[in-house]
C-alpha cells in the first residue's frame, strides 16, 4: 500500500529527510518540532503532495535565504500552512507554488509584510498571531472567497483589498491597528466584529457607522468580546438582507437597534437589561411577523377574488358574442 500522509513531529535530533524521494505517492507531510532539521531534499519528486504543514526553524531558514531549498517544493501543493515565516523567505517561498488555493499562516513573530503576488489562485487565506505583520498586500488574489485575520494588532494597510470580487466571509480578531474597513465590505455576505477583554472599543466610529449603513446585502452581523462596548449601531433597518445578529459576551450593552423582522436575534453572556431587550424584541418581531402575513393573506384575498371577478366577465362577453 502506498503511503499517503506522514507526520514528522518533536524529532530534535533529525537533520535531513534521507529517502524522502521515494514517497512519490505522498499527498499530506506535516513537519513541526524538528529544530534540526537543515535541508529539504526529495521534495521536488514528490509530484502528488497537495498539503504541507511546516513549522520553518532557524536552519531552514538560512538555507532558504540562500536560495539553497526553494525551488525544491513541488508545484503540485495546493494547501500550505507555515509558521515562523520571514520576511527573506516568503516571496521565494510562495513563487514556486502557483497553484496553492489555501494559505495559513500563523506564530511568525518576525513577519512585518506579506506579498502574494504569486497566488493568483488562492481562495483561502488564514493568518493568526502574527504580532509585527503591518501590511498585507492582495492585490493579485482575485480569486479569495474566505479571509480571517486574528490576533495581528499590528497589521494597518490590506492593499488591493477593494478589488477581490468574491470575497464571501472576512473575520478579523484582536487586530486593532487596521483602519476603519467596513466601507471596504460591500459585497460582503458576513461581518464579525471580535474584540478582546482590554479591547476599550465604547461603540463604532462615525465612518464605520455611515459604511455599515451602505452594506445593503450583509447577512451576518457579529460583536463578541467587547467589555466596554456600549451601543450598537441605533439602526439597521437600511440592511434589507440582514438575516443574523449575534451578540456574544458584551455586558455593558443594554439596548438593541431596530431591526427588520426578519433578521435573527442570538444574545450570550450579556447583562441581564439587554436580556430583557431580547425578549421584548422576540415578542414584538412575532407581532411583525404576524402582521406581514394577515397583510399578505389579505392582498392574496382580494387579488383571488379579482381573478374570479375577471373571469367571470370574461364569460359573460362571451356569452353575449354566442347570443348575437
Amino acid at each position: 500500500m502506498a503511503l499517503e500522509e506522514l507526520r514528522i513531529l518533536r524529532c530534535e535530533q533529525l537533520g535531513a529527510l534521507e529517502g524522502l524521494q521515494f514517497l512519490t505517492s505522498l499527498r499530506r507531510l506535516t513537519i513541526s518540532k524538528c529544530q534540526q532539521l537543515g535541508a529539504l531534499e526529495g521534495l521536488q519528486f514528490l509530484s502528488c503532495l497537495r498539503n504541507l504543514e511546516i513549522e520553518m526553524n532557524p536552519k531552514l531558514q538560512d538555507q532558504e535565504q540562500g536560495g539553497n531549498q526553494i525551488e525544491l517544493l513541488p508545484p503540485s501543493i495546493d494547501r500550505l500552512e507555515i509558521s515562523n515565516l520571514t520576511n527573506n523567505v516568503q516571496s521565494s517561498l510562495l513563487s514556486c507554488i502557483p497553484a496553492i488555493t489555501k494559505l495559513g499562516i500563523w506564530g511568525s513573530p518576525e513577519l512585518t509584510s506579506l506579498q502574494l503576488g504569486y497566488c493568483k489562485a488562492l481562495t483561502e487565506l488564514n493568518i493568526r498571531h502574527c504580532e509585527l505583520l503591518a501590511s498585507l498586500q492582495l492585490g493579485f488574489c482575485m480569486e479569495l472567497t474566505e479571509l480571517e485575520i486574528i490576533d495581528c494588532e499590528s497589521l494597518a494597510l490590506i492593499e488591493g483589498f477593494q478589488s477581490i470580487p468574491n470575497l464571501t466571509s472576512f473575520i478579523v480578531s484582536a487586530s486593532s491597528g487596521l483602519p476603519p474597513w467596513m466601507e471596504l465590505l460591500l459585497q460582503q455576505q458576513g461581518t464579525y466584529f471580535w474584540g478582546k477583554r482590554t479591547s476599550p472599543m465604547v461603540s463604532l466610529t462615525e465612518e464605520q457607522e455611515r459604511a455599515l449603513q451602505l452594506l445593503t446585502s450583509l447577512r451576518e452581523l457579529h460583536f463578541g468580546g467587547y467589555p466596554n462596548l456600549l451601543l450598537l449601531p441605533a439602526d439597521l433597518r437600511s440592511l434589507v438582507s440582514l438575516k443574523s445578529l449575534r451578540i456574544y459576551s458584551c455586558p455593558s450593552i443594554s439596548g438593541l437597534p431596530e431591526m427588520t423582522a426578519s433578521c435573527d436575534l442570538y444574545v450570550h453572556d450579556c447583562s441581564e437589561e439587554l436580556a430583557q431587550r431580547f425578549e421584548e424584541w422576540e415578542l414584538r418581531r412575532r407581532e411583525m411577523i404576524d402582521d406581514e402575513i394577515y397583510v399578505h393573506s389579505s392582498i392574496e384575498e382580494v387579488a383571488q377574488r379579482f381573478e374570479a371577478w375577471e373571469l367571470r366577465r370574461m364569460e359573460m362577453i362571451a356569452h353575449e358574442v354566442v347570443n348575437h
